[in-house]
């Protein structure tokens, strides 16, 4: 009986913490084209678009002299 009250009492907790989970999706205020513009300007701001670049030049040269 003790396991059975035990067993519940988890359930009740994670249904009341998965209601509460769904309720902040709510509250939450979502600009989407924002933060990828605002994600961008930090991948170009922190040089990651000329590794980037650098990258796919590598790879494509790589890829040049190792095929037939």
């Amino acid at each position: 009986m003790m396991f059975l009250n035990h067993l519940l009492a988890n359930w009740y907790m994670g249904l009341f913490q998965a209601a509460d989970f769904l309720a902040s999706l709510n509250d939450k205020d979502v600009d989407i084209i924002g933060n990828f513009q605002t994600s961008f300007h930090n991948f170009v701001q922190t040089g990651q678009v000329w590794a980037l670049i650098i990258g796919i030049v590598v790879g494509y040269m790589f890829r040049g002299f190792t095929s037939y």
